[in-house]
Formats: structure tokens, C-alpha cells, sequence
């Protein structure tokens, strides 16, 4: 699919569930309109099959017409209910695939630089990211404490009177 928007800018903050990139879509939602329209029309056929058994019905209880032109209007209400029901599976999975198109902020942080632009193509199976996001709050950090120091971090962890002050180098 080619991506014909990029919705953030470069070292951005975004918040979980902003859009990032949007997918061309208008293939999928072309063929959603013509799975709608096949629907419609199965459904309308449904209804004057179902109509065309209960004529049968009667027809057949007065001898007016034979069990097989009712057996065969019988098969007409299976096929198009067959038919609408394939078509509705259908068209829940288009409407997954459109979904996929329009790609949002799994998490809030600060975003990276785009690793793709408007017009650039993108593929299910492509294993590059397009963008990272670096989660900013709460941060994480992984640091070494002395030993001869442990026993005193261990008690102010137990009592929850531990504090921490973090310095960068060279500020």
C-alpha cells in the first residue's frame, strides 16, 4: 500500500492511539461498496424466495402447482441466505483490512524520525519499522550500586524511604 499521509512530526511527542501514517485504502474501500451491493442484492432475493415458498405453500396445499416448483423455491431462499452470509464474512474482513490502513500510536512517548514518506510503498511482509516510539514516563533505568552500599539500599527499599536523585554527566 503507499502511504499518502505521515500525520507527525520528526522527535514529536504522540499519545496512544494518535494516527501516525495513513495507508491508501481506496482499493479496499471500493471493493467493500461491491460486497455491500452484492449483499443488498442477495438479501432482496431472499425476500422473494421467502415470499415465493409461502405462495408455493399454498399453491401446493390446492393442488395448483407441483412440490417440486415449491422444493426449488426452498432452494432459492438456501442460495441467497448462503449468499448474503458469505458476502457479510466478506465484508467483515475488508473492513479488518481497512483498519490496517490508517496506523495509530500503540503507546504515548516520543516518536523517532519517519523512516518512510508520503508515496513511498509498504508491504505486509516489509520487516523495517516505520517509526519507534520511545515510551518517556515512567522511564526505566538500570544502574550498578556497590556493594559495601547494598545492605543500606535493601533496608531504605523495605522501608520505602528510598529516594534516588539523578544527575547527568557534565550538567
Amino acid at each position: 500500500s503507499e502511504i499518502i499521509a505521515v500525520k507527525f512530526e520528526d522527535g514529536a511527542r504522540v499519545k496512544q492511539g494518535d494516527v501516525l501514517f495513513v495507508l491508501d485504502s481506496r482499493g479496499i474501500e471500493t471493493e467493500i461498496r461491491r460486497v455491500e451491493a452484492v449483499i443488498a442484492g442477495a438479501e432482496a432475493q431472499f425476500a422473494q424466495a421467502t415470499r415465493d415458498v409461502e405462495r408455493y405453500t399454498d399453491l401446493v396445499a390446492k393442488n395448483a402447482t407441483t412440490v417440486v416448483t415449491l422444493n426449488n423455491a426452498q432452494t432459492q431462499v438456501n442460495v441467497s441466505r448462503a449468499l448474503a452470509d458469505s458476502n457479510k464474512a466478506t465484508l467483515e474482513g475488508l473492513k479488518v483490512q481497512l483498519g490496517y490502513c490508517t496506523i495509530r500510536a500503540p503507546i504515548t512517548g516520543r516518536i523517532s524520525m519517519a523512516s518512510v514518506k508520503v508515496g513511498n510503498i509498504v508491504r505486509q511482509a516489509d520487516t523495517a519499522a516505520l517509526a519507534t516510539i520511545n515510551q518517556v514516563g515512567p522511564i526505566y533505568v538500570s544502574f550498578t550500586v556497590p556493594q559495601r552500599s547494598l545492605p543500606e539500599v535493601r533496608a531504605a527499599v523495605a522501608a520505602e524511604t528510598a529516594s534516588l536523585t539523578a544527575v547527568v554527566p557534565g550538567s
